[in-house]
């Protein structure tokens, strides 16, 4: 589906926004996809979903305080980029969902965000482009989901207020619940996802 018309905002609006909110608009689109990284390959579950947890609030912990612990960032980011690769072999033996590997992949990019936001890590594409990415890619899983999709658009509409200045930090509440009309029942939607690819 094309993210214009569906009025998803591009990357040359997502780049007027400071990193803060970036990384913010960044965080929440993985927030909603979290719930649906259904661990079905034999590896030590309670790791995999802590380390994108974990990593989802450092993110949250930078956007909102302007503070992060780099190094922790760099653990995460090699944590994770061992889950996404197993996830991602996992997939292709037939062992599991591909979507499992999708919402790893966009914590993934979450967590190179904050990096890139902090300037670890200058090798890698602009944090503008590392956002558009993550939105792009949870708009393919919700695809068909009209209050996710709506819940991304009120996401950005949040963080486009004025800021103070360029480091202003975002406070989480000014986005309100992820889902302000209940959950997805995820069992059902996750049923939907089989057509995703890598």
């Amino acid at each position: 589906m094309d993210n214009e018309k569906l009025n998803i905002p591009n990357q040359e609006q997502i780049e007027k926004l400071n990193p803060q909110a970036q990384v913010a608009f960044a965080t929440r689109c993985a927030q909603r996809v979290r719930p649906l990284f259904i661990v079905t390959w034999p590896c030590n579950q309670e790791e995999c979903f802590r380390d994108l947890d974990n990593a989802l609030d450092l993110a949250k912990q930078y956007y909102s305080q302007n503070i992060s612990d780099t190094m922790m960032i760099k653990n995460y980011a090699t944590s994770i980029e061992d889950t996404t690769r197993d996830a991602a072999n996992a997939c292709e033996k037939g062992d599991t969902r591909k979507h499992v590997y999708e919402v790893a992949k966009i914590v993934l990019y979450v967590v190179n965000a904050v990096m890139t936001a902090k300037n670890t890590n200058t090798s890698m594409p602009s944090l503008s482009s590392i956002v558009k990415t993550v939105v792009d890619k949870t708009i393919e899983i919700f695809e068909n989901h009209e209050k996710a999709i709506n819940g991304i658009k009120r996401d950005f509409e949040s963080i486009t207020q004025p800021l103070a200045d360029i480091n202003s930090p975002i406070n989480p509440a000014i986005f309100g619940p992820l889902w302000p009309d209940g959950e997805p029942d995820w069992t059902v939607f996750e049923s939907l996802l089989s057509k995703i690819t890598l």
